[in-house]
């Protein structure tokens, strides 16, 4: 590779490039659809589009507030008002234009997908504003989406700022070399750039969502990080690198497996953060081992070693294998205190109501919770397909008033206009009185309740809601299932590699307690709103994020100082001393590289939205974890409890396991 040392940064350049064109350009093609293909919601959809001309990503959410003494002509003005806005586009039409505690309420539908509705939004606005009715405030999916884009962006730009300035002090205080740390520089802003470039590609094909981007970005900067350090610093000490970059595509495998469960989720929300967080990894291995030999023979041969506290790491090192009970039982107790919050752990699709506070469709989902709930921005909807043309209007009446005496809606719209041309579709409008999250057991309710239409009627239900609880019910069918996958995939490759049957069964189960107490910790945090949104619902879609790439990155960690401890023991054949060998020699780098994992994070925390919020807090939280009580303290604790058997691996012969 080093022979053709300028085709290779040639082409890492032409594909880092590209990336920075694609950043640029990728925001038009991302969206926030939660659907489930095959799901009733989605089969409900289908047929509103067909028949009525409308998505539900495209609808907008009209709020005005008006004086509750004014009289039915004020009110029926502003009616007409907004009225005579919708007919300024083309194809859109109002299924909803009542007033309700004080606020009229108007529904737009529009047949436009969520990135053109989006369009049209600040002209809405100005319309709105234009025929007198200042005081309007646009919500709905599009209208949040042309919202939050610019904030997201921000947000992306602040953590970016602060990951990187914090991981060059970190990068000096350790390499002790400004031309050895902008080799890790170098290699994350390639990963990231080149990733950001085929995800771009892929989202012309496949739904991609909003906050890939971020997600890629700040949680890219860090892995390409870690990686980078472990090379430079094996290639300082000692000049060789090729041990690394077995343990680097060992580790990238186990970051891919874990996030690659992802993908086998049969909803495309979930597909999409998957695919993207593949291919950081994919890409950050195929780095590490093209561009960053090259870096290091430009830049990383002079300058003084590495510092990582390398003695005080030993020093644990030894009181842990001196003392592994004591050890082993104060750190559980430790875990335990987060990994109990897990008892008071509800999920929701998606938290609609945290946004910041000063964008309109905040502002009109904060009036429409003030007046009237949640509920209000995303109305579930009854869709009703006849076998033929009949006169039900009896039965739709009763089915309306029957859903109407539920505790959990707030108001129901039915009549005759809500039919479509054939007269053999129709639908009745729900509007909960609660958030997506608390609405699942009206949705449940809606789908198994008893009706009086003709024989082979089929009844469908839609809308936001019912995404959300088809989005929560098939994540908790499959999920399980996946997840088993995972873990015993992962068991084979670290086995083969570390070559022993109970290490890997250990790391796993050291792992699953990371993840448990890093949920554990961001649902604290989250009910209570320390520096964070106050919510007693976490987003679903966080959950299994957290979970595969703390998974992933547990493995990391695991792989890099179980290798040196194995390099240790092969050639010493004294258990205590490898352990001690090991965590000395990797101690300082996986806390470093865990260090500016946590702060290139920090991004997610300090940001305006409540899933990546509750993202950055379960990852901040499941990496201090990891890199501190788990990898420093359980790890060589129960190595040493373990003794000889930890290289114990049956099936395999002797040989090959002493190699």
């Amino acid at each position: 590779m080093l022979r053709n040392r300028l085709l290779v940064v040639t082409v890492w350049v032409a594909l880092a490039l590209f990336g920075f064109y694609a950043n640029a350009n990728i925001n038009s093609l991302l969206t926030t659809s939660i659907s489930v293909p095959g799901s009733e919601s989605a089969k409900a959809d289908a047929i509103i589009e067909s028949a009525f001309g409308e998505t539900t990503e495209g609808a907008f959410s009209i709020f005005v507030t008006y004086d509750k003494n004014a009289t039915k002509s004020e009110v029926a003005l502003l009616q007409q008002k907004i009225k005579v806005v919708s007919a300024q586009f083309s194809n859109t039409h109002l299924v909803q234009n009542r007033a309700i505690n004080g606020v009229l309420y108007a529904n737009l539908q529009t047949p436009y997908d969520l990135q053109d509705a989006s369009a049209i939004t600040e002209k809405l606005r100005k319309s709105l504003i234009q025929i007198g009715i200042s005081n309007a405030k646009v919500s709905g999916p599009p209208a949040i989406k042309y919202d939050v884009s610019p904030i997201l962006e921000k947000d992306l730009q602040r953590g970016q700022i602060v990951a990187i300035a914090v991981a060059l002090i970190f990068l000096f205080l350790t390499l002790r070399s400004i031309w050895s740390m902008l080799v890790p520089l170098i290699m994350a802003i390639t990963i990231i750039s080149t990733s950001i470039g085929i995800i771009y590609l892929l989202a012309h094909k496949i739904l991609m969502v909003l906050y890939i981007p971020n997600i890629v970005e700040l949680i890219g900067l860090g892995l390409a990080i870690d990686y980078s350090l472990l090379m430079v610093h094996r290639y300082k000490l000692d000049g060789d690198i090729k041990r690394t970059q077995r343990t680097i595509l060992i580790s990238g495998s186990t970051v891919a497996i874990a996030l690659s469960t992802l993908i086998l989720i049969p909803v495309p929300f979930m597909r999409s953060l998957g695919i993207a967080g593949v291919i950081v990894p994919l890409v950050a291995m195929a780095a590490a081992t093209t561009l960053q030999p090259v870096l290091l023979s430009y830049l990383g041969a002079d300058g003084p070693k590495p510092k990582f506290a390398t003695n005080r790491f030993r020093l644990l090192a030894t009181f842990v294998v001196k003392q592994p009970i004591a050890v082993i039982m104060i750190s559980i107790a430790l875990i335990a205190i987060p990994t109990s919050q897990l008892a008071n752990l509800k999920v929701t699709p998606s938290s609609l109501s945290a946004l910041p506070a000063n964008l309109e469709s905040a502002e009109a989902i904060k009036i429409a919770t003030d007046r009237a709930g949640e509920g209000i921005i995303s109305p579930i909807q009854v869709v009703i397909k006849l076998p033929a043309v009949s006169d039900v209007n009896m039965a739709r009446v009763k089915l309306a008033s029957e859903i109407a005496q539920n505790n959990d809606v707030f108001a129901v719209a039915t009549d005759r206009s809500y039919v479509d041309q054939t007269g053999k579709i129709f639908r009745i409008f729900v509007i909960s009185k609660n958030n997506l999250g608390d609405s699942q057991e009206l949705v449940r309710y809606l789908r198994e309740i008893s009706n009086d239409f003709p024989a082979g009627t089929e009844i469908f239900i839609g809308g936001a809601p019912a995404q959300g609880f088809d989005l929560v019910e098939k994540i908790k069918q499959t999920f399980p299932l996946i997840a088993i996958f995972m873990v015993s995939l992962s068991f084979v490759l670290l086995r083969r590699f570390l070559f022993s049957f109970l290490i890997p069964i250990k790391a796993i189960l050291l792992d699953l307690i990371s993840i448990g107490a890093a949920i554990g910790t961001a649902v604290f945090f989250m009910n209570n709103g320390l520096g964070v949104y106050k919510l007693e619902q976490i987003e679903i879609w966080t959950l299994l994020f957290i979970f595969s790439v703390l998974f992933g990155l547990s493995m990391d960690y695991e792989v890099f100082i179980v290798s040196r401890i194995r390099e240790s023991y092969l050639e010493k054949k004294d258990n205590k001393q490898a352990i001690i060998d090991g965590l000395a020699n990797t101690g300082g780098v996986v806390t470093t590289a865990a260090l500016i994992m946590i702060c290139a994070l920090t991004g997610f925390v300090t940001g305006h939205f409540a899933g990546l919020q509750e993202l950055g807090v379960g990852l901040i939280a499941g990496i201090a974890i990891d890199a501190s009580i788990i990898r420093l303290l359980l790890l060589p604790a129960t190595m040493v409890l373990l003794g000889k058997w930890n290289w114990s691996n049956p099936r395999i012969s002797e040989s090959r396991t002493n190699s």
